[in-house]
């Protein structure tokens, strides 16, 4: 038999207390390099779930990073792949559910970006804790919220009626104080829109006379 390859020893590290953290931050950097498919076979994303609510900042991040590398999605790679994806999801969801001193708002960003790869326009549950994000007093947040719902790609028969609900859930994040999320509601709701959408439509057409922020404009014009 065949030496196992090198990335097996890599995700049994990430479990081992007895590594330092920055032995398992670096077997976290050497599996970005690892095929996606391999690691959804091996079982690593739901392995990353212990380090998403790790006290170490250095592990936790890494871990989160990779999940959205390297996120498992339904719409490519089979039913393994879409359980992989909801069971990362959940554990992503924590992130966000975890009260304020225990997550810095990096993790909480990070987070997103994962849900924005790993989830689903029909994944209800998830968009409502996305939703929630959308009103976190850190604008970063509230950006990254923004930007993970204008990312959720098509799941299953619900995508014709959830791309819309996910467009009003936006359309609130257009008065925000912060021009930049501003700017990336505009993206995310040419992204979830068509031209159907009469309210997104006349939402967007507003900004593009009405903001005062030249980048906002020109995102929605």
């Amino acid at each position: 038999m065949g030496e196992a390859p090198r990335y097996l020893a890599d995700i049994a590290a990430l479990d081992n207390d007895k590594l330092s953290p920055f032995d398992r931050w670096e077997a976290l950097r050497r599996l970005h390099n690892v095929d996606r498919d391999a690691l959804i076979a091996a079982n690593l994303l739901p392995a990353l779930n212990n380090l998403f609510e790790s006290d170490q900042d250095l592990l936790r991040h890494a871990a989160l990073e990779l999940a959205s590398a390297k996120g498992a999605h339904g719409g490519a790679g089979g039913p393994e792949a879409s359980e992989q994806a909801s069971r990362v999801t959940r554990g992503l969801m924590k992130v966000l559910e975890a009260p304020k001193d225990r997550m810095d708002a990096h993790s909480r960003v990070l987070a997103l970006d994962g849900i924005g790869v790993c989830s689903t326009r029909d994944d209800f549950l998830c968009i409502e804790t996305v939703v929630a994000a959308t009103k976190h007093e850190d604008p970063e947040i509230r950006k990254a919220a923004a930007r993970c719902l204008g990312s959720l790609r098509g799941g299953g028969d619900d995508v014709g009626r959830s791309a819309p609900r996910i467009a009003r859930k936006l359309q609130p994040l257009l008065q925000d104080f912060d021009s930049s999320v501003r700017e990336q509601v505009v993206r995310s709701l040419t992204s979830v829109s068509t031209w159907r959408d009469e309210a997104a439509v006349i939402a967007i057409a507003m900004v593009a006379t009405k903001d005062t922020s030249t980048a906002v404009r020109r995102a929605a014009e």
